[in-house]
């Protein structure tokens, strides 16, 4: 579930069952001819487990420094990043940094910035959380400075659509709250025919019953950003997504949105 505020609060839960993840992948196929569990593993009847997800902060971003570097980074520091949307969103708010691509696991990246490779890294908070780093975190990065990517921090479970014993079975972990603001994501980044790989950035939030958008779009190198904000009734999620499009695709330089497909 998201609540308002600089934090999601994750309190969805996932289910130790998977029926049916398309058909291009092993566990998909294999879910397509019964329930499996989420290691591809057939389930025993009764063995259905549900496992809560503590609160972490799953939308917000930790900055992990090496050595003694501060809080900014000073001028010219080297920041290594997987995401091009933080690259992005970094060389915009500091041109003077070297941003480079970071990949790895944590422990790899961890380990990369001990070897000197770069002076500071961005990784999810939740995930440090969950692994007992959370004292490698030098600051955590609230989605007022860095807007998130669409739909982070939600989990989706995936099913046959004809399979309705399962639908019922898994309809008490359905987030009204969270599906709302994915929603209003969701369509803001198809609108502007983005992807996990494009720098585009949107969060909804619900607060007294009320729902606002918040979305970006960068190019590659940051030196230019067009945000959009929109606010109105939850019922009208995807229309709001596609506004903020709308209103950024009406100021946008065509140029820079075809950039930011690559």
């Amino acid at each position: 579930m998201r609540l308002p505020g600089s934090f999601l609060v994750g309190v969805l839960c996932v289910l130790g069952l998977l029926a049916g993840c398309g058909g291009d992948n092993p566990l998909g196929r294999k879910a397509l001819s019964g329930v499996v569990n989420l290691d591809g593993a057939p389930l025993e009847q009764g063995s259905i487990e549900f496992h809560p997800l503590e609160s972490t902060g799953v939308q917000s971003g930790a900055l992990i420094r090496a050595g003694r570097y501060s809080i900014p980074a000073p001028q010219g520091a080297t920041v290594g990043s997987s995401s091009l949307r933080r690259q992005a969103q970094l060389l915009h708010a500091r041109s003077d940094l070297n941003v480079i691509g970071f990949r790895g696991n944590v422990q790899t990246r961890l380990r990369k910035l001990e070897e000197g490779v770069a002076a500071a890294t961005f990784l999810a908070v939740a995930g440090l959380k969950r692994l007992g780093l959370q004292d490698r975190i030098t600051a955590v990065i609230p989605v007022d400075v860095m807007l998130p990517a669409v739909a982070q921090g939600a989990i989706g479970i995936e099913i046959r659509a004809d399979d309705q014993a399962t639908a019922q079975l898994i309809a008490p972990l359905d987030d009204k709250a969270t599906g709302v603001c994915v929603a209003a994501e969701r369509a803001f980044l198809k609108r502007l025919e983005g992807s996990c790989r494009t720098p585009i950035a949107g969060l909804a939030q619900l607060q007294d019953g009320r729902l606002s958008f918040r979305g970006q779009v960068l190019s590659p190198d940051g030196k230019v950003s067009y945000a959009a904000e929109q606010s109105g009734d939850p019922e009208n999620a995807v229309a709001l997504g596609i506004a903020a499009a709308d209103d950024i695709l009406a100021k946008a330089d065509p140029t820079i949105i075809a950039r930011v497909h690559g």
